[in-house]
């Protein structure tokens, strides 16, 4: 087997991305509640869907969702 008879396969996650400007809805949301870390804005959301659907989100997303776009 040589090194050119291994496919390359490309990352997918499979999730649909997150629109930057929903996630920028949801930093102000954590900033407005003065939420200090990144998985209690986790729980926030899901203790108040409310605000998930103002954001413009149909689910709460992963913890890695929000640090990936904090970073």
């Amino acid at each position: 087997m040589d090194y050119y008879d291994i496919l390359e396969t490309t990352y997918v996650t499979r999730r649909p991305g997150v629109p930057r400007k929903v996630m920028l809805k949801c930093f102000i949301i954590k900033t407005h509640f003065e939420i200090p870390f990144l998985r209690k804005l986790v729980k926030f959301l899901s203790s108040y869907p409310y605000w998930c659907w103002i954001a413009g989100l149909p689910s709460v997303p992963h913890l890695s969702t929000f640090s990936r776009a904090a970073s």
